[in-house]
């Protein structure tokens, strides 16, 4: 059970599980470390650290799918991306803003979730996408719920790119450059597609989160 005083007021969770997998051939989320845990346990755990309530949304309903203080949540629009995923939660949410993770993040850490919360609160009515060296990364966001008329609006307008349904004068970038540590890139955004990512990954041992 997270304590209490560890949950930032305000926030809701949401965890997007209902990816194909198709690149890796399996079911990623469900990939286990060398100490049983899978995947879909490190995002999972980041969230309820930071938020609550918290929703797994995608495919939760499906059979044999459920994760300890989740809530599952449909997709506002089925095999519609990303965006019916953030739709549904930000729809969803009692809170004014919705902490947004994909499934398939090893490195993520309540302390990056607490820095990104504190920095989306200066600027309530924006999302704040954190960019890295590889761009904008919508999937690691925080969405304020004052989003979800006009992201539903583009969604039943065709628009599928969660990243073009954010209105340019509603976005707060947040420029994140990842540390080393003992000559080691450690990347919270790092995401894991191909049995290639994660031979690789794997092979590191231990994830270390933060």
């Amino acid at each position: 059970m997270v304590a209490e005083a560890q949950v930032r007021p305000g926030w809701s969770g949401a965890l997007l599980i209902g990816g194909a997998s198709r690149r890796m051939g399996r079911d990623k989320l469900r990939l286990p470390f060398e100490d049983g845990r899978p995947l879909v346990e490190v995002p999972a755990e980041a969230l309820r650290r930071c938020c609550r309530p918290c929703f797994a949304v995608g495919r939760s309903r499906t059979p044999g799918w459920s994760l300890s203080g989740f809530e599952p949540l449909d997709d506002a629009l089925p095999d519609a991306g990303p965006l019916a995923a953030v739709v549904a939660a930000l729809e969803a949410s009692p809170n004014p803003w919705v902490l947004v993770l994909a499934g398939d993040l090893p490195q993520i850490g309540e302390e990056f979730l607490l820095e990104l919360q504190q920095r989306a609160e200066d600027q309530p009515q924006r999302a704040c996408l954190p960019q890295s060296r590889r761009g904008l990364e919508p999937l690691v966001a925080a969405y304020p719920k004052s989003l979800a008329e006009e992201f539903r609006e583009a969604l039943e307008k065709g628009e599928r790119a969660l990243r073009r349904a954010i209105p340019r004068e509603k976005l707060q970038v947040w420029t994140y450059e990842e540390s080393r540590e003992g000559g080691r890139l450690w990347d919270p955004f790092c995401n894991l597609n191909t049995q290639e990512d994660w031979d690789r990954f794997h092979h590191r041992r231990k994830p270390k989160t933060f």
